[in-house]
């Protein structure tokens, strides 16, 4: 099962300035399950679950796995339009069943600057 969400506002200051907002959750669960059995002397042709045999001699769980993720996520976006220059700033905050309890979340963050030289020197021409 995966679930997915996000939420996106973009407000623009004056006519230059634009600042982006998003915000990320993601929930992801995951289960399997194998199981082998076998079974013979069915009392009659067409009977073909396992606990219809008269002699059932072989069950047993082959495989388990469950894990669960939970990642939440927010992005701000600065753009100065007019010079090609953009700030942006992300955090995240991700968990997972994999670790153990008291190591199941990290968080990551990052920043970033640009500028557009080119964009620049165009709106100066």
């Amino acid at each position: 099962m995966v679930f997915q969400n996000s939420l996106d506002y973009r407000l623009r200051l004056f006519e230059d300035h634009r600042i982006d907002f998003k915000a990320l959750v993601e929930y992801q669960e995951y289960e399997y399950n194998n199981v082998n059995a076998c079974s013979e002397n069915f009392a009659t042709d067409g009977l073909t679950n396992v606990d219809s045999g008269g002699a059932n001699f072989d069950a047993e769980v082959k495989n388990f796995s469950d894990w669960m993720n939970i990642s939440y996520l927010g992005m701000i976006n600065y753009n100065y339009l007019d010079k090609g220059i953009f700030f942006d700033l992300t955090y995240r905050r991700e968990g997972s069943s994999r670790f153990p309890a008291d190591l199941r979340f990290g968080n990551f963050w990052a920043v970033g600057a640009t500028w557009n030289i080119g964009r620049r020197h165009s709106s100066q021409a």
